[in-house]
């Protein structure tokens, strides 16, 4: 891919920035519901796990990208498996990014519609939102990264305050005994945080238009560090105050941990800033897997242009996004390890792991 001055550039920091919103947009939403049970109490011991599996696949997928510094996600499909074989993996994750799209939009709306106005239809909601997104991949990656760059920090700080105003109601007990149920249920937990994590499956799509190519690797183990410290903040404070019992009947952990602070008479009733914090970063998520789609399909495609297809693209998601879920309990059903896993972890770890050994062998081919 020859590079343009009409390319869009952005830096490592900011590619980081995207990747850890992505993350812990839906930790703060979905994770702990996800695996609250009434025998989940290790959840905790699965989020330090899951870290090392988002290591892993984040090694690859930067691996790859670098073997291909010109190319997308689709392109290097294309071009080591071909017009046809390529161009059907190249559509799988074109669906997926469509899918992920559609899945975090009817979040978003299901949040705000529970949350804050409950009355009010949750078409109207599907439907700003989508608007708001597509108006924002038409500024492009360069405007969507900037925006990252200015939501995460304050994000990230509210949520540390919100945890350290929530230290004296933790109760370790709740915890222990370690591992009762033995090893299988942690290491079943592991699934849907890895397959979090397997979000970097964007990297290859954003890799050749980031400048300091040469650093994204770091920058994206550090994003991995962060969500798995969040990820385990947020997984052992839902079970240190609630306990796995009650904190299975939550519909959405984190916003209930977030009513129970009150400092004196005057510091109550701050699940707005939550509220704010979660708006801000799937925000974000939103419009990045809306971006990566647009762009992938324009590459599939091989279409000179591609800002025609957001708007359709948009639509689609829109549609989708209602007609696909009932409600927030289907979604939530959807994304646990039975449905989510093996779908998701194809597309961001077999795969990518297949086209970086296809790649090391043609070269080792060519080199013979």
């Amino acid at each position: 891919m020859k590079k343009s001055h009409l390319q869009p550039k952005i830096n490592a920091k900011q590619l980081c920035c995207i990747l850890l919103a992505n993350r812990v947009s839906a930790m703060v939403v979905f994770l702990p519901a996800i695996w609250a049970t009434a025998n989940s109490k290790d959840t905790w011991i699965s989020s330090l796990i899951s870290g090392f599996g988002g290591m892993i696949i984040t090694y690859v997928v930067v691996t790859l990208s670098k073997r291909y510094p010109r190319h997308t996600l689709i392109q290097i499909c294309i071009s080591l498996f071909g017009k046809w074989i390529g161009g059907f993996l190249s559509f799988l994750y074109l669906w997926f990014f469509l899918h992920l799209s559609l899945i975090i939009i009817r979040e978003f709306a299901e949040i705000l519609n529970i949350a804050l106005m409950p009355e009010t239809p949750i078409q109207v909601f599907i439907i700003y939102v989508v608007l708001a997104v597509i108006f924002a991949v038409y500024r492009g990656l360069e405007a969507i990264a900037r925006t990252s760059v200015i939501i995460l920090p304050i994000s990230l700080a509210s949520l540390l305050i919100i945890l350290i105003l929530l230290a004296k109601e933790f109760h370790l007990e709740l915890l222990r005994p370690i591992a009762e149920n033995g090893w299988m249920p942690i290491m079943m937990g592991i699934i849907v945080p890895i397959s979090l994590f397997g979000e970097v499956i964007l990297i290859p799509m954003l890799f050749p238009y980031v400048e300091d190519q040469h650093k994204v690797l770091r920058y994206s183990m550090l994003a991995v560090l962060i969500g798995t410290f969040f990820l385990f903040s947020l997984n052992a404070a839902v079970m240190g105050i609630f306990g796995p019992i009650e904190a299975a009947h939550l519909t959405l952990p984190v916003y209930s941990l977030v009513r129970m602070i009150s400092i004196g008479n005057f510091l109550e009733r701050i699940e707005a800033i939550m509220v704010a914090v979660w708006i801000g970063l799937i925000f974000i998520k939103m419009c990045i897997f809306l971006y990566a789609g647009v762009l992938g399909t324009g590459q599939w495609l091989r279409l000179k242009t591609t800002k025609f297809l957001i708007i359709p693209f948009g639509g689609v998601a829109l549609i989708l996004s209602y007609t696909s879920f009932k409600n927030l309990s289907e979604i939530k059903h959807f994304t646990t390890p039975k449905h989510w896993g093996a779908y998701s972890l194809t597309l961001e770890l077999l795969i990518p792991c297949i086209l970086l050994a296809v790649s090391f062998y043609r070269k080792e081919k060519r080199a013979i």
